[in-house]
């Protein structure tokens, strides 16, 4: 007796799933396949995609730079009212870990002494 094979793939919205016997193909029935599956084909009805948002709020260099003197609270106070996001990617002159997703509106500073002294980068 020979097990049946199932295997199945989706692409692109589009599922493939073959059933078939393993083996030689004389399992002792009248099917002269040979072991070849047969093929069912089914269609998804939607595949997941990400959707983009566009924002207005990105900030740019000469914008940012009003974060600069200031305290981090004030900064990241100051940036929401902007509709930005404040990272600190540099503490009192060591470099953080930081994860590596883009986030347009966010600006990522440096810190030291409680103090915004620079703008690292956006994202």
């Amino acid at each position: 007796m020979t097990r049946p094979l199932v295997a199945a793939v989706a692409l692109a919205g589009v599922m493939v799933l073959v059933v078939g016997g393993c083996g030689s193909g004389d399992d002792g029935g009248d099917d002269d396949r040979n072991g070849v599956g047969e093929a069912v084909t089914t269609v998804v009805d939607e595949s997941p995609v990400d959707t983009v948002e566009w924002v207005d709020d990105v900030p740019d260099a000469a914008e940012a730079e009003i974060l600069v003197g200031l305290r981090v609270d004030d900064a990241e106070a100051l940036a929401a009212d902007e509709g930005w996001e404040v990272r600190v990617a540099v503490l009192d002159g060591e470099e953080l870990f930081l994860t590596m997703d883009y986030v347009a509106t966010r600006v990522n500073v440096e810190v030291t002494d409680g103090i915004v002294t620079g703008i690292v980068n956006f994202g």
